[in-house]
């Protein structure tokens, strides 16, 4: 009986099934506005596994990874971002609520097209943290949207630019917002 209850608690309650972890698959599409520096970055299209335990609401997502190109100001560069840890969430009443660690990195930094630095440890100073969430409606056989701002530290190890990239890339008020579109 208990079993039961359970059960229909846990359909009624967050759609879930009673028989233990749920695996999604997912397209991410991602979204990048750096305050700052005044752009936009499209962080293409990846996919996403994500396993949820109905009866906590918790889930666990492999770490992302990506790159991304931008120009500002006649400077030019290339972003490379990969998760430092699985993505760890929880979806309860509607919504998701997730947090994503990542180093960030720039490449192939480049002004009226000569490269000016491409040195492999040119990188935030540490780890960038984004929490992000759904509005309310967050159906997991759905997909839906996410979104979250992050502060983005200072770079180092970006040789003679380092001063350059840290006028125009680091600060707060940055926003990450995802598209989420399960796989069939």
């Amino acid at each position: 009986m208990r079993r039961l209850l359970f059960a229909v608690a846990c359909l009624a309650l967050v759609g879930c099934s009673p028989l233990g972890p749920q695996a999604h698959r997912y397209t991410a599409t991602g979204h990048v506005h750096l305050q700052r520096a005044g752009v936009d970055l499209d962080l293409g299209t990846s996919t996403a596994a994500v396993t949820l335990e109905p009866a906590t609401g918790l889930f666990t997502a492999d770490p992302p990874k990506g790159t991304a190109s931008f120009s500002a100001v006649g400077v030019s560069s290339d972003l490379g971002f990969a998760g430092t840890e699985p993505i760890q969430g929880r979806f309860a009443d509607g919504r998701v609520n997730l947090s994503v660690t990542a180093t960030v990195k720039l490449s192939d930094i480049r002004a009226a097209g000569f490269t000016l630095a491409s040195p492999p440890g040119c990188a935030a100073r540490q780890p960038v943290r984004v929490d992000l969430s759904s509005p309310p409606g967050f159906d997991p056989d759905r997909g839906g949207e996410l979104s979250g701002t992050f502060a983005l530290p200072e770079f180092e190890g970006c040789e003679l630019v380092t001063v350059l990239v840290n006028a125009a890339v680091p600060g707060p008020g940055n926003t990450l917002s995802l598209s989420l579109v399960p796989i069939q």
